[in-house]
């Protein structure tokens, strides 16, 4: 559950990114809200 919640996240950030040439800031923030709720929410984070 929690790999397909991050490649979710990813592939909507790299679609972002694809189809806004002008504006990438936008996928790589939404690619930070979501890493940051994973480390909210689960303890990945905390061995590495």
């Amino acid at each position: 559950l929690l790999i397909k919640l991050l490649l979710g996240v990813w592939l909507v950030a790299f679609n972002k990114w694809l189809y806004e040439d002008d504006d990438s800031e936008t996928g790589l923030a939404v690619i930070n809200k979501g890493i940051s709720k994973i480390k909210k929410s689960t303890n990945l984070f905390n061995k590495i």
